[in-house]
């Protein structure tokens, strides 16, 4: 990492409240930049939204999202609408099953996930949950997400661990 790309961070108490909440207010943009691969490092609202992401509560949600979506795709009769994910398409879901689970299996556990995998994951599951409702883009959308989740996995483990080589 080059020094200079560091940027400056909030000094005070008021102004790290200030970065937290722009941090909150664009969390869709910024989640679409870590995932993309920008260094958190970069602003206080990308290490601030870096954070927030990587903490194991975050996390641990994103698995359970997985976990749910899971369950309704293997569902065969109908499923309330008041019940999240309830609409989505199931057929991506189901072909997707393996490597949903194995995601959610590193989201929920306690090992470092990369930013970028974990802001890949909640933008597809929450800030383009509607692409999952859309059978003319719901495989796509599953299966970049899915597919940039596990590139980045691949590149940042250490040699010798190929369980997600292609």
């Amino acid at each position: 990492m080059n020094v200079e790309a560091i940027a400056p961070m909030p000094h005070s108490r008021l102004a790290w409240r200030l970065t937290d909440l722009r941090a909150r207010r664009h969390r869709r943009r910024l989640d679409r930049a870590l995932a993309a691969g920008q260094d958190p490092w970069t602003s206080g609202e990308l290490v601030t939204r870096a954070a927030e992401l990587t903490a194991l509560p975050t996390r641990r949600k994103l698995a359970h999202a997985i976990a749910d979506m899971i369950v309704i795709a293997d569902h065969t009769g109908h499923v309330a609408s008041a019940v999240t994910y309830s609409d989505v398409c199931r057929a991506p879901i189901r072909e997707e099953r393996d490597r949903l689970v194995d995601l959610a299996h590193l989201l929920h556990g306690t090992a470092p996930v990369p930013v970028a995998c974990v802001a890949a994951a909640a933008g597809v599951l929450w800030h383009d949950a509607d692409a999952l409702r859309d059978p003319a883009h719901a495989a796509d959308a599953l299966e970049h997400g899915l597919n940039r989740c596990f590139d980045v996995i691949r590149h940042s483990a250490p040699t010798g661990l190929d369980r997600y080589a292609e």
